[in-house]
């Protein structure tokens, strides 16, 4: 009796842990098997099978929370080093790198653009310069041309009254 419950146990979970590998396969990593087999071998690979899906779903969630702050426009996310090799090192190493380019370039952009306002600021005090210098002009050649009106007033009476003296 004892013997069958064992098997029934280990059979129990080997089918949940292939209906948990299914899950996984179409990206379910928050899985866990629950089963508890008779067999210790099983029982191991069990336990380092759960162990290795909760790294994968805990390095997956810090990604998942890292794009979702850079879909914020926040780049200073960063995913945690948890201790993982290989293709989850990279995963994390990528996400990281690409938040930090993406800080990178908008610190740039920022210097780019206080730059621009700088310069904006420039011309816009030059071009008022220029406005002012040609008020100036303005004003200048107005009196100039009322003087020259003066002066040609000045000469038709002084011409006319030498007409006049002349005529008498």
């Amino acid at each position: 009796k004892r013997i069958k419950e064992g098997l029934e146990a280990d059979a129990s979970a080997i089918k949940q842990t292939r209906d948990v590998l299914i899950n996984v396969s179409k990206g379910y990593f928050n899985q866990e098997i629950t089963a508890k087999p008779n067999n210790h071998y099983l029982a191991d690979v069990i336990s380092l099978f759960n162990s290795s899906l909760k790294t994968i779903s805990e390095v997956m969630s810090d990604v998942d929370a890292a794009l979702t702050q850079f879909k914020q426009n926040n780049f200073k996310a960063e995913v945690p080093d948890r201790g993982c090799e290989g293709e989850l090192q990279e995963l994390t190493n990528d996400i990281n790198s690409l938040g930090l380019a993406m800080r990178n370039l908008l610190t740039k952009d920022q210097e780019l653009s206080l730059s621009l306002a700088d310069k904006s600021q420039s011309q816009h005090e030059s071009i008022s310069q220029i406005n002012e210098a040609i008020s100036s002009q303005i004003e200048f050649l107005e009196r100039t041309v009322e003087s020259v009106q003066g002066i040609v007033q000045s000469n038709k009476e002084v011409g006319e009254g030498a007409q006049k003296i002349n005529s008498q």
